[in-house]
């Protein structure tokens, strides 16, 4: 005679309020769930491990990766290479500017960084203020060398802004005040010869 073995009955899965299943998070998202679990690491998305083992993602968390990943796929961020045409610099001087802390990331993700198009557009605005000129250009205002006007920016004589590429600009009103009270300095060197 043989005992009949009791029908084994599983429990309905049944979410914390305001939670999802990796399972459901992932046809929520439409990924993967185990691009369900590094989306929650890169945006910071709180899990929760149940009871019985399974892991529980909130609602608003995955309302935010999905705002997130909304705004890259509407084409709204810039990545880098984009965002390095966008701005008329190479590659590596967007990255270079980055590093130095000019230049903030909309996103960053494992393989790609994107950035918003309006600090584009504000590090364009700082490269080349106006009322500002290049090395080069206040050398022939005041009719200096290169190495003249470096001497006299380290002698606290000029006081040049760095652009975020970590080029010297110099103020024309501070060129012009040094030219008055200095006239002779630049002209006269080059007539003395």
């Amino acid at each position: 005679m043989t005992i009949a073995q009791p029908a084994r009955t599983q429990a309905p899965r049944t979410s914390p309020p305001g939670t999802m299943v990796r399972s459901e998070a992932a046809a929520y998202l439409g990924c993967s769930i185990y691009a369900v679990d590094r989306l929650c690491r890169r945006y910071g998305v709180e899990r929760t491990r149940g009871p019985r083992g399974y892991n529980y993602v909130t609602r608003a968390g995955l309302a935010k990766i999905r705002a997130q990943l909304d705004h890259i796929r509407s084409g709204t961020l810039l990545t880098e290479r984009e965002a390095a045409a966008r701005a008329g610099v190479s590659y590596a001087t967007l990255r270079t500017i980055q590093a130095r802390g000019e230049l903030t990331l909309a996103l960053r993700a494992p393989r790609a960084r994107y950035f918003h198009p309006d600090a584009i557009d504000a590090m364009v605005a700082r490269m080349d203020p106006a009322g500002y000129v290049s090395t080069a250009q206040a050398c022939a205002k005041l009719g200096l060398t290169r190495q003249r006007v470096s001497q006299l920016v380290l002698r606290g004589r000029l006081h040049p802004n760095i652009n975020p590429r970590g080029q010297r600009r110099f103020a024309v009103v501070e060129l012009d005040a040094y030219a008055a009270q200095d006239p002779v300095q630049g002209h006269g060197a080059a007539t003395n010869v």
